[in-house]
């Protein structure tokens, strides 16, 4: 469903299908408000790359994916700030962050048979996830074997120190740190 817009009503339909891929790059997702998430779905894959989501239907949909394999949540809910002042902009820069947060602690207690994660941050620095939130998916996702933490790696030491070693495919692109004193140690 690339680039459309959707409602959480016609997802919530799939999701009860047993549904096992589903791919919602671009995509609105409207709140019909009635839509019932059932409360364990089959994905496997979930892609919500540049999409827009709002925030109670997006968090159903993660704590119910108990299957998950692979998941992208590349830019999620990322707006355009364009025509608005920059106090405007930095408070919807702060919240988005916050709220980026919360979508990785309702990711986390599914995330043990993840083994693709699309984290990176295209757009911009503000965006970037907590250190927290980057510790809890290393502690927890060590079935990863591609991750994609474009813009998001702040503390390298403990981010090499504790990236599980199935890893096959890695892009820490644009982190900020002495990448070259961390390379050896990643490596191994």
């Amino acid at each position: 469903m690339y680039n459309q817009r959707v409602s959480c009503q016609f997802v919530a339909q799939l999701l009860h299908l047993g549904t096992e891929y589903l791919n919602l790059l671009g995509t609105t997702v409207l709140n019909d408000g009635d839509a019932v998430i059932p409360r364990k779905n089959n994905l496997k894959y979930l892609n919500l790359a540049f999409s827009s989501v709002e925030d109670r239907v997006l968090v159903r949909l993660l704590r119910s994916s108990v299957s998950l394999e692979k998941i992208s949540l590349r830019d999620i809910n990322q707006k355009q700030m364009g025509s608005k002042n920059s106090k405007q902009v930095e408070y919807e820069q702060s919240m988005l962050k916050l709220r980026r947060s919360w979508y990785i602690e309702c990711l986390l207690p599914n995330a043990k048979m993840l083994t693709t994660l699309d984290l990176s941050n295209l757009y911009n620095s503000e965006y970037k996830l907590p250190s927290e939130s980057i510790e809890g998916i290393l502690l927890n996702c060590v079935e990863l074997k591609e991750a994609n933490f474009k813009g998001q790696i702040s503390d390298l030491e403990f981010f090499v120190n504790n990236l599980t070693p199935k890893i096959e495919k890695l892009n820490i692109s644009y982190s900020y740190g002495y990448l070259y004193k961390q390379i050896l140690p990643l490596v191994k």
